[in-house]
């Protein structure tokens, strides 16, 4: 069974009872091997089977959980527009 390790950047997080509720979420999938949702980090380490389940029903899961899931390195595009700003405005 071909297995896949995702990590998703999650939105919209307030308390560690979010991480819970995500994690629950995503367990209720069928293909689901392990799931850890980090709340200060904002992040869920996903390790699921492709042939059961694909990334896009992972981020349904999240959205119908209420919070908004993104792909790792969209974070990194985030922090470049950001840091883009911040010397912008130095300048």
């Amino acid at each position: 069974m071909p297995t896949k390790k995702e990590t998703l950047n999650i939105i919209g997080m307030t308390c560690a009872s979010c991480a819970d509720s995500i994690e629950k979420a995503i367990k209720k999938l069928n293909g689901i091997q392990s799931v850890n949702v980090n709340f200060a980090s904002e992040k869920a380490t996903i390790l699921y089977d492709t042939n059961k389940v694909r990334i896009s029903e992972i981020k349904q899961a999240i959205k119908n959980a209420g919070y908004t899931p993104l792909e790792a390195d969209s974070e990194k595009k985030i922090d470049e527009e950001k840091m883009r700003r911040v010397k912008e405005m130095k300048t």
